[in-house]
């Protein structure tokens, strides 16, 4: 039995909008409520654990009775109505939560919980003999043990003019005001689209060596070195975010993971 996240991109109206501004403003003050006790336990001296948290801040914070449900147009959430999803693939199984986010660009999305058994996959790849190995990199993407060279995309870099240009109007907006707000969503737009073309290629290149190969075998990289000591940037690790991402582990890695789970029936 594993236990995964299954994610969708959501639809609401503009009254649902609204509804979800509410519940996130409630979220972000249960919060900072949640944050403000222990703040003061600690002053006090005060031992405080996740009870007296739940009791103190948290239930008296729920007024009305929560709960989800899926539905064939989408998901239907209290206090907020049905949102339409776009069903890009089926739940393997009965979700056991559901989480709605907002993203900086505006977009809404909603995570599902699910588990269900590793050996029941959906579309299982033919079973094959070979093996490959791989050696991840920041100039190369990948070197293959079969001697192929798999590019990098590079794709924060391609998006450097319009990202700077995005960045240099947000320095230009008056803070608080509305156009500093679309300001702010348009260099989220340019982060994501780097964003999305990366995952595209690294789940490509991923499905590719799990369809081919039996195993991948995949060389250990020390990722201490990438940057200096106080957290600033470097070359180096500009370079292994627009190849890896947020994750320091290569990227390719990670989604051979999720395709092995998919496919082979086993990570």
């Amino acid at each position: 039995m594993t236990i995964v996240r299954y994610r969708y991109r959501a639809y609401p109206g503009p009254g649902q909008v609204q509804a979800l501004a509410r519940a996130f403003g409630c979220a972000r003050v249960g919060f900072n409520d949640t944050l403000r006790a222990r703040d003061e336990a600690y002053a006090a001296g005060e031992r405080i654990g996740d009870t007296d948290v739940q009791r103190r801040v948290v239930t008296l914070a729920k007024q009305t009775p929560e709960g989800f449900g899926v539905t064939p147009r989408g998901v239907r959430a209290a206090k907020v109505g049905v949102l339409r999803l776009a069903w890009s693939r089926a739940l393997p199984s009965v979700p056991s939560s559901a989480t709605v986010i907002r993203q900086a660009d505006g977009r809404y999305y909603v995570s599902f919980v699910v588990s269900f058994v590793v050996d029941v996959v959906d579309v299982p790849f033919p079973v094959v003999d070979a093996e490959v190995g791989l050696d991840p990199g920041l100039g190369r993407l990948a070197t293959l043990s079969s001697g192929e060279i798999v590019a990098n995309p590079r794709p924060l870099r391609s998006r450097h003019r319009g990202l700077a240009r995005a960045r240099r109007a947000l320095a230009r907006r008056r803070k608080e005001s509305v156009n500093r707000r679309k300001a702010v969503r348009r260099v989220a737009v340019e982060h994501r689209k780097a964003r999305e073309a990366r995952r595209d290629h690294h789940h490509t290149l991923a499905a590719r060596l799990v369809r081919d190969s039996r195993a991948v075998h995949v060389e250990g990289q020390r990722q201490v070195a990438a940057g200096r000591k106080d957290g600033a940037a470097t070359p180096r690790r500009a370079g292994m975010v627009d190849a890896c991402g947020a994750d320091v582990r290569p990227g390719p890695v990670r989604a051979a993971g999720r395709e092995t789970g998919t496919h082979r029936g086993a990570a």
